[in-house]
This record gives structure tokens, sequence and C-alpha cells, in this order.
């Protein structure tokens, strides 16, 4: 088992490169011009909206997964439902 130090490190990794994420989405964004783009039927914004939502959810649930392996240092990838549910879902 990895020592607290370790982990709060590996942790604080985590959470700034959440945090890094969450700022600069707009700006990846406009690099793949990902945008919602409101037509005034059905939409009701009233600028375009950045459409990287999904992808900040999926890369928090992949630090969550890495950081959980990290943590019960498990030695075969398929142990754990946790483990089977992730890989599922990312394939779908």
């Amino acid at each position: 088992m990895m020592s607290l130090s370790s982990n709060l490190l590996l942790l604080s990794f985590f959470l700034l490169l959440n945090v890094l994420i969450i700022f600069f989405h707009e700006d990846i964004s406009k690099i793949y011009n990902t945008y919602d783009i409101p037509d005034k039927v059905r939409k009701i914004h009233k600028k375009p909206i950045p459409l990287t939502g999904g992808l900040i959810v999926f890369i928090n649930l992949f630090l969550l997964f890495i950081f959980q392996n990290v943590l019960t240092e498990e030695k075969f990838f398929f142990n754990s439902e946790i483990n089977i549910i992730f890989l599922i879902s990312t394939l779908i």
C-alpha cells in the first residue's frame, strides 16, 4: 500500500489537472470548434455553448479510475466490478 503522503500528492496532482481542464475547456472548444450554436427554433440560449462538458465528466471518471487502481495496487485490470463498468461505459 502506498503511503499517505504519496496518496495526497497523487490526489493533489489529479485535482490540479481537473481544475486546469475545467478552466481551459472553452479554449479546447475553440481549438476543435465544438460549439452548440443556437438556431432560435429549438434552442433558447443566446450565444454558442461549448460541448466539452461530457469530456470533463469522462476525464473526472478516468482520473477516479486511475486513482482507485493506484491506491489498491491491483495486479489484474478486471479484478474489480468498477473497472469492468468503467471499461464497458468507455466503449459505449
